[in-house]
């Protein structure tokens, strides 16, 4: 059913910052779809997912967190959320939700990921939940309500992880 629903999505999307649009998906096998879908596992080491939870794109504390996140990416760009390397994911029980393919923060769990991430993390189909998942993997700090994309962020700089990419992109711009 989950399988479905992925085939009928339609993806968020910051048309000139101002609003969300809709978008279909493109077909199964075409590689823009490939490069929407992906699995946590791929992002490991890569990226640091932020798994938004909700039963349906109606649930109130879904349509809050996004328009937080889609006021502070419109405030501040996407530079901010890209430089921590975070990837949006947004994890629907039904429904639908809109991305836009260009979004290059917003990802697509498989099938298989998304049941699999909503068992790992104890979310139930009604429930909403927000994860933060570091570069190792591993839950870094849930929450049960909207979170602001600021509180996020300084999460985030107090890792040990993101110490070693500062300290790394420092060395880099050294002549």
């Amino acid at each position: 059913m989950l399988r479905n629903l992925l085939a009928t999505l339609f993806i968020l999307a910051f048309v000139g910052g101002t609003g969300w649009s809709q978008k279909v998906l493109p077909p199964e096998g075409t590689a823009q779809r490939h490069a929407a879908e992906t699995s946590l596992a791929a992002l490991k080491e890569a990226a640091r997912p932020l798994l938004i939870f909700a039963p349906s794109s109606s649930n109130l504390s879904f349509q809050r967190q996004m328009e937080m996140l889609r006021l502070s990416i419109q405030s501040n760009g996407v530079s901010e959320l890209a430089e921590r390397r975070v990837v949006l994911i947004p994890i629907l029980e039904a429904g639908t939700f809109t991305v836009d393919s260009a979004a290059s923060l917003l990802r697509v769990l498989t099938a298989e990921d998304s049941a699999s991430a909503r068992e790992r993390f104890g979310v139930q189909p009604s429930g909403f939940k927000v994860v933060l998942i570091g570069t190792d993997g591993t839950a870094k700090r849930l929450w049960h309500k909207p979170v602001a994309l600021e509180t996020i962020v300084g999460l985030i700089e107090t890792m040990p992880g993101r110490k070693r990419e500062e300290a790394e992109q420092e060395r880099s711009r050294l002549p």
